[in-house]
């Protein structure tokens, strides 16, 4: 994690304030419909998690978060993170329903908003992070939590709302970055720093 982003506790604590308010709103909350995720997402993006920070506050604030996850980008869908490798997402929440529910090694499909800070993101709400395990998950569109589509299938429902939200702002087309080839199977390593290009 970047030495500036940690000692910089100013900036945290702005993010913090900012997140209260944003996430204030997802406790107690139904999901939001996957369609509705994709269409307030500044970013969807397909990361794997490969550290969280525990931070360290020195002073008694209440603090709506207290970890940082560091998460490499598999795939840009929206070509929002211009060619970004790693983005930063508060984690580790103080109450019970958190809007970033992940966990170091796992493989997500993430609706995020983009702080203005640095690389910084939050998803779009409580439901946004949709993991993928062994190649495949849960249906976003499906009330039964049990019914599982594959990668390609799940990728498959989100470039028709990608589209339709890249013709709404004006550009055609979504913007993609390529996959990043991993041997080993469907999942990307979490422990990579890097990709090839």
């Amino acid at each position: 994690m970047p030495q500036t982003l940690c000692n910089n506790m100013k900036t945290l604590r702005i993010i913090s304030l900012l997140l209260t308010v944003v996430t204030s709103t997802h406790a107690f909350v139904a999901p939001m419909p996957f369609k509705e995720q994709i269409q307030r997402a500044d970013a969807v993006a397909r990361i794997v998690v490969v550290q969280i920070a525990k931070l360290d506050y020195t002073d008694q604030e209440d603090w709506t978060f207290t970890g940082m996850a560091k998460c490499r980008v598999v795939t840009d869908y929206t070509g929002a993170l211009m060619n970004t490798d790693f983005i930063y997402i508060p984690c580790d929440y103080t109450f019970d329903e958190s809007p970033s529910p992940l966990e170091i090694g796992r493989d997500y499909i993430i609706s995020l908003e983009l702080m203005k800070r640095g690389r910084i993101a939050h998803p779009v709400s409580h439901d946004a992070a949709h993991e993928v395990s062994k190649g495949k998950l849960i249906d976003p569109e499906s009330d039964d939590s049990k019914v599982l589509l594959s990668l390609e299938a799940f990728e498959a429902r989100l470039r028709p709302h990608l589209k339709k939200k890249a013709e709404q702002a004006g550009t055609g087309q979504p913007a993609t970055r390529p996959e990043s080839k991993s041997e080993g199977g469907d999942k990307p390593q979490p422990d990579a720093e890097g990709r090839s290009r």
